[in-house]
């Protein structure tokens, strides 16, 4: 007769706030999201919501997909690791520089490698801050957007379009290039005075 295998210890429970997170250089104003066909650096930010510190594990399967049809879709293969946390700490893991040629609705999604734990993991709505629970352990998705690269550079050519226009009022009103000039020979007449 042989005696039952002791039942295996319970999974540790963790609270993962995970959002994306990405750089765009040379872009003024930084742009609230990625730009469709404009390079950007993608990461992911970890946050311990526990009251516990996280141990830290892996992350891998990080997938960027579009929703409008599942045949457009990034996979961002390796295993990356994910540093010990202390509760309510946050950390930006950057996974790879992309380029996507498609905008709208994404959704990102990746697999936590964690043995020995329950992960649960949450997600933050960008515009409003709510934070909302996944559906699965270990797991994490989350609805994302690409803006349309026509749209971010036909706002970005009526802001200087309107700065323009602001410039050639002022000038007209106040005429800037005679203030100019006198400001010039205004700092000038400082910088001589405190030379000598």
């Amino acid at each position: 007769m042989t005696l039952p295998s002791p039942a295996p210890p319970p999974l540790v429970q963790y609270d993962l706030l995970i959002e994306p997170v990405f750089r765009v250089r040379r872009r003024w104003p930084q742009p609230e999201f990625p730009i469709q066909n404009v390079p950007f650096r993608f990461g992911l930010r970890f946050t311990n919501k526990g009251e516990k510190p996280f141990p830290g594990c892996k992350f891998r399967d990080v997938h960027i997909s579009g929703e409008a049809t599942t045949k457009l879709a990034l996979v961002i293969g390796g295993d990356y690791s994910l540093r010990d946390l202390k509760p309510r700490q946050s950390v930006k893991v950057w996974v790879s520089k992309e380029n996507l040629p498609w905008d709208g609705p994404v959704m990102v999604r990746c697999n936590l490698v964690a043995p020995g734990m329950n992960i649960e993991t949450y997600t933050r709505d960008p515009r409003s801050g709510d934070i909302s629970k996944c559906n699965a352990s270990n797991a994490w998705k989350n609805l994302w957007f690409v803006s349309r690269q026509m749209e971010v550079e036909q706002k970005r050519t009526n802001n200087l379009i309107m700065i323009l226009t602001l410039l050639l009022v002022l000038e007209a009103l106040f005429d800037v290039k005679q203030m100019r000039i006198d400001f010039l020979r205004w700092i000038a007449g400082v910088i001589g005075k405190v030379v000598h």
